[in-house]
């Protein structure tokens, strides 16, 4: 059999065929012995990374299940010969060692990656990445801190500043487009 390539990027629109795609040489590296722990797949979402799981356990499962399957799997995967027998041995691999495999998403590699590596970074210990609802309540107690911390006049000013003269408008929602635009900065 041959040697599989080390890596390969798929690039494309929704409901091209990625998920197909990605499943098929998962599929085609587990059908040549390749260690799940050595196999990394990684897409922007958590139900992609799942669909992808899914899809493969699924037409392992297929393949193992008659003649026809078995030869269409293998057409797909390059293992135009494989019978059943050989999916099933494929498949009981596979969910004896599904825990190995790393199929996520781009964020939680990356974030598994800075962590391997936090102290070489200056990170503190425990560090975590924040999610939008966390990050939103970070950023409002800094806020409450800024204005306990804050003198009179600097308040009466940065009021000003916020509201621009229109007194509908939230300072507090001001306040917090003003933080997000320093911190896109």
């Amino acid at each position: 059999m041959s040697r599989p390539r080390s890596r390969e990027l798929v690039r494309a629109s929704a409901g091209s065929g990625k998920t197909f795609r990605i499943s098929s040489r998962i599929i085609a590296l587990l059908a040549r012995d390749i260690r799940p722990a050595s196999i990394l797949a990684s897409t922007f979402t958590r139900k992609a990374a799942g669909e992808i799981l899914a899809r493969v356990l699924a037409r392992l499962a297929d393949g193992a299940s008659g003649p026809a399957p078995a030869r269409t799997l293998g057409e797909h995967t390059g293992f135009p010969d494989a019978d059943p027998e050989f999916w099933r041995g494929v498949l009981a691999r596979t969910v004896r060692a599904v825990h190995e495999l790393d199929v996520g998403t781009l964020d939680s590699f990356f974030s598994r990656a800075v962590r391997s590596f936090s102290h070489d970074l200056g990170l503190p210990a425990g560090w975590t990445v924040a999610d939008e609802a966390a990050a939103e309540r970070v950023r409002a107690r800094a806020l409450e801190r800024t204005l306990d911390s804050a003198r009179r006049g600097e308040m009466v000013e940065l009021v000003r500043g916020i509201r621009g003269g229109d007194v509908r408008r939230s300072v507090h929602e001001g306040l917090s487009r003003e933080v997000d635009q320093i911190l896109e900065i």
